[in-house]
């Protein structure tokens, strides 16, 4: 079974200043859609629930522009995804870890 989601934050950051880099902790809370797919649900039916999570994320920005970014999201509401055929409920994970990495346009140089 998959879990895509969909999701719109909010929080605060405090950019500190690590050398010729810029580091960022952040403290997130996170609501938005869990879509739920695959063959464990009937029909191979979509299921669609509410999600929200509290985040701790730390991002880099280096001087060239290129952003890592480490994350660890808890649910405090979960979705589940329903098999009709037994009536087991599968919750979404408590914990995610997300990692990303990008580039920050504009941003200037030191």
């Amino acid at each position: 079974m998959r879990f895509s989601t969909w999701t719109a934050s909010v929080g605060v950051a405090r950019p500190l200043p690590a050398g010729p880099a810029t580091f960022i902790p952040a403290l997130l809370l996170s609501g938005g859609l869990v879509v739920a797919a695959g063959r464990e649900l009937a029909d191979d039916r979509r299921g669609i629930a509410p999600t929200l999570r509290l985040g701790l994320l730390a991002a880099l920005h280096t001087p060239e522009g290129v952003r890592v970014e480490l994350g660890l999201l808890w649910g405090l509401v979960r979705a589940r995804a329903r098999d009709d055929a037994s009536a087991t409920a599968r919750p979404e994970p408590l914990l995610r870890a997300t990692l990303g990495l990008g580039f920050v346009l504009g941003r200037k140089k030191p």
